[in-house]
């Protein structure tokens, strides 16, 4: 795994127009039985319901598929067929970490249904509403701000798009510093205990 936050902490960049991320998942593909109660259908839904409020609202909707062997892609263009004749619902498939950052980091609001987008939207400091469909997502979540501050993908589809906005966390500057130099030391420790063996 890339050492995700080791990376240099990415200013916000200047927002032209508002745009909302969604990273999205396969909700069947995953094994844990809390997902299985939400079939592709209901979660595509769901992502077709916030999608169509957030361009009613003048968003731009980034559809950020982060792994398509897991079918992210497939899900996204679920979404976008909705939305066939609409520019602002754009699907990124993205190959490196580099250009997911970018994309990021130029949001307004992100809901991150993996586990990097949700650390990348921390890191870059924008609104980031964590979606946890495993134990990794949850514990980062509730190590850094002491507290459940994720949603399961049964609770996210609950949600009336009103709710989202109001649902999400912000890394403040201090503490995006910190857990970066926390990240730089412990990797650094790792490097050495490898290299003397």
């Amino acid at each position: 795994m890339q050492r995700i936050f080791q990376r240099k902490l990415v200013q916000k960049r200047k927002i032209t127009k508002k745009s909302l991320s969604i990273s999205v998942i396969n909700p069947e593909w995953k094994s844990s039985q809390s997902e299985k109660s939400v079939t592709n259908r209901q979660y595509v839904d769901f992502l077709t319901t916030v999608t169509r409020n957030a361009i009613q609202n003048n968003f731009e909707v980034h559809l950020l598929s982060f792994c398509e062997g897991e079918g992210d892609l497939k899900i996204a263009e679920q979404v976008k067929a909705k939305f066939i004749n609409s520019p602002e619902v754009i699907i990124d498939n993205y190959e490196t970490l580099t250009a997911m950052t970018k994309q990021i980091s130029k949001s307004s609001f992100l809901i991150g249904c993996r586990f990097h987008a949700v650390v990348l939207g921390l890191l870059t400091g924008i609104p980031t509403l964590p979606v946890a469909y495993g134990r990794k997502t949850q514990s980062l979540i509730e190590d850094i701000f002491s507290a459940k501050l994720w949603l399961s993908i049964p609770e996210l589809v609950e949600l009336k798009p009103s709710e989202i906005r109001s649902a999400g966390v912000r890394l403040p500057s201090s503490d995006r510093k910190r857990i970066v130099t926390k990240a730089e030391e412990q990797f650094e420790r790792l490097d050495h205990i490898l290299k003397s063996n």
